[in-house]
Formats: C-alpha cells, sequence, structure tokens
C-alpha cells in the first residue's frame, strides 16, 4: 500500500545571490490521497530539520502534481510528508533497517539534492537573423522596420539601389527601424543583419544577413537637389522650439520645402508643394503657424489670386483659392496669427489699394480695402501680433 512513489527533483533556475535556487518537485498519487503536502529541509550534516513553510493541498482530480520551491542552493536533502489533517491514517509499507517490511503510519519520504551551480546556457546566438517587417516609401526617402529575434544589441543595414555599378549604402543603428533619406526614384532592395556587441557573457557576433525586402521609390517622390532663383524670397516657420521649416518657390513655379527636428536631426529632404496652381518664378511665400498642430502657406499664383496651402498633420492639403482680388505679380502678402483661432492677411493689389482678409473658422471671411493711403502694386508688407 503506497500513498505516492518516490519523486522527483527538477532545478529550475541557477543559485541567487541569498544562495537559494529554485526547484520544480512531482510526484504521482498511488492508492491512497492525503490531505496536504509538508516540505522540509534538512542540511547535508544530517542537521534538524527546517520547514520551508510551504503547504500543498492535494489535487482531488490529478494523480500528478508539482509545485515549485526556493531551497537551499548547498547539499542537502528534500523531505516530502503527505498528512491527512483528521479522522484516517496513511498507511505505506517499507522495509526497516533489518531488511522486515514494516507498517508505517506517520511517515515523510526525501530525495538528495546535489545543488549543481547551474549556469546561464546561453541558446546558441547569432543564429537567428532579423526579419523586415515593412517597408514605406516618403519623399525622398524609405523607412524599414525590423523585427529583434535574438535580443540584437545593434543592427547593420544595407541598402542597394539599382544604379548600375553603385555601391551599397550601410547603416549601423540601435533601433529596430531607420529612415534612410535623399534616394533617387527607382527599386531599393535592403536586408539586416543583427549584432551582439559583447553584451554580458557573449562574445560579439553578427547573424547571418535577413532576407531581402524590395520596395519602389516613384518618381514623384524622388529627391533631388533644387535651384532657386538667386535672391527668392525665403519664408521661415516653427511649430515649437523642436521644429524648423523652409519654404522657397522653386525656379519651375512650386514652392518647395523642407524642414528639420532639433536638436540632433539632419534637415529631411526637399520635396515639393506639387498640386495647385503654378506661380511666377521668385514668388514670395509666406508661412504661418498658429500652434503646434497648424502651419499655413500663402502666395500669389499667376493669375493673382492667393492661394493658400496648410498643414494639420501629414500630408500638406495643397492649394486652397482666395478668390477675388487679383493681385500683380510679385505680390508679397503679410500673414499673422492673434491666436490658434484667428488669422489675418495683408497685400497691396493693383489699384494699390492694401487689402485685409481674415479667418477664424472656415470661410475666410472676404476681402476688403484698408483706405486712405495708396502703395506701389505689390509692395512688400508687414504684419506683427503681440
Amino acid at each position: 500500500m503506497y500513498v505516492l512513489v518516490p519523486f522527483t527533483i527538477e532545478q529550475v533556475s541557477p543559485p541567487s545571490h541569498e544562495q537559494m535556487c529554485r526547484v520544480k518537485v512531482t510526484w504521482i498519487y498511488s492508492n491512497q490521497r492525503p490531505d496536504l503536502i509538508e516540505f522540509w529541509w534538512q542540511g547535508a550534516s544530517n542537521s534538524n530539520w527546517e520547514p520551508l513553510h510551504q503547504t500543498v493541498i492535494a489535487d482531488e482530480n490529478s494523480a500528478t502534481q508539482e509545485v515549485e520551491l526556493m531551497i537551499s542552493a548547498w547539499p542537502g536533502k528534500l523531505i516530502l510528508c503527505p498528512r491527512k489533517t483528521e479522522g484516517n491514517t496513511l498507511l505505506f509499507y517499507q522495509p526497516d533497517d533489518e531488511g522486515t517490511n514494516v507498517e508505517w503510519r506517520d511517515f515523510c519520504l526525501w530525495r538528495s539534492f546535489t545543488a549543481e551551480r547551474l549556469a546561464e546556457r546561453p541558446s546558441p546566438k547569432c543564429v537567428k537573423p532579423p526579419e523586415i517587417t515593412g517597408i514605406d516609401v516618403d519623399r525622398g526617402s524609405i523607412i524599414i522596420r525590423w523585427n529583434n529575434p535574438e535580443g540584437y544589441d545593434e543592427f547593420e543595414v544595407e541598402l542597394r539601389q539599382d544604379d548600375i555599378g553603385r555601391s551599397p549604402l550601410y547603416y549601423r543603428t540601435e533601433e529596430q527601424w531607420i529612415r534612410i533619406g535623399r534616394l533617387q526614384a527607382g527599386e531599393k532592395v535592403s536586408c539586416i543583419k543583427g549584432i551582439h556587441n559583447n553584451a554580458l557573457w557573449l562574445p560579439g557576433c553578427d547573424s547571418p544577413w535577413s532576407r531581402e525586402r524590395r520596395a519602389t521609390l516613384p518618381s514623384e517622390l524622388s529627391y533631388f537637389v533644387p535651384q532657386f532663383p538667386p535672391g527668392a524670397p525665403v519664408a521661415a516657420v516653427s511649430r515649437g522650439e523642436e521644429h524648423q521649416e523652409v519654404v522657397v518657390c522653386h525656379a519651375d513655379g512650386h514652392p518647395m520645402g523642407i524642414w528639420k527636428l532639433t536638436p540632433g536631426w539632419d534637415w529631411e529632404p526637399w520635396f515639393r508643394h506639387a498640386r495647385g496652381p503654378g506661380f511666377p518664378v521668385g514668388t514670395p511665400v509666406v508661412a504661418l503657424s498658429r500652434d503646434r498642430e497648424f502651419m499655413d502657406l500663402y502666395a500669389a499664383a499667376e493669375d493673382g489670386r492667393v492661394q493658400l496651402a496648410w498643414w494639420h498633420g501629414n500630408p500638406w492639403r495643397e492649394w486652397i483659392e482666395h478668390s477675388d482680388p487679383r493681385f500683380p505679380s510679385p505680390s508679397f502678402i503679410a500673414a499673422l496669427a492673434r491666436s490658434s483661432d484667428h488669422t489675418d492677411i495683408f497685400c497691396v493689389d493693383g489699384d494699390e489699394m492694401m487689402r485685409w482678409n481674415w479667418w477664424n473658422g472656415p470661410p475666410l471671411r472676404g476681402w476688403s480695402d484698408i483706405g486712405g493711403v495708396k502703395f506701389p502694386p505689390g509692395a512688400p508688407v508687414a504684419a506683427i501680433s503681440r
């Protein structure tokens, strides 16, 4: 008659700084079932038993049961004692010291524990390369994202372009994404490898390269170095202390913008404010920020009508016509924001009259004269708000 078969001990963690380690204890119930299991510890010198202060209630529905315990990391004995809380007595038959089969009514089972100093056994490293999870194209750039299957410290990115004879580009980063800018149109081929850079116990090593991923940058998003007429008027705007943006009218009649975040960021590639009307060469553009979430651009098109482009998160909304009156070319427009909900714009028309328009929610309120004085058509205007 047996309560349970001899149990097993499996060490599942290395010793801690307190010289304790975690073990998993597993046992199987036989033809008797206790109410609970007590656990004790005895050192290798046959010292007194020490209670582990962890009692497990016997599972009535399972023949096998296990528990994890924290025990001493030194050699000794783990003692398991099945108990009845009241009523029936547990019986266990086993030979005594003389080999005679004896009935035991109050008993415990024990197993030696050698407390091997299990080292951190690293799984093979630099085996699984990162895999690219996505590539997005943007103005003059691509954004590559990948996973990190082994907890790599760094990554190396290779980018090949479809230009014959051009050497690949290589980048190092600790992030799981990268933006590569100033790219011409065409097919881009990228792959990633992970780098363990002498982290903890691990010697440095590189993973194999990932599978290639391809993306095509269309011609309308191609990066190029724009050429501006000498002395072309420049507009600058900032949404906050971390942002700078510049807009200049290109020689082909389309305003172009470039921006950066500070500190520590490079200037992003130039991009076209491409849709909408053409603008005369050298057209002054005025830029305005009402708050951190909005930017506005104003310029007079070839037909003399004032146009508005505005930003409230990418992409730019381009362009909206602000109808009559018509202004000569070139015309200098002034704009100011009295609050995040109110803007005013000013310009001198072909009749030498100062014109004013304002906005505090769509639509603009319409042009009106600021009479009394005449100015040269298209004369530069300045505006300020306290």
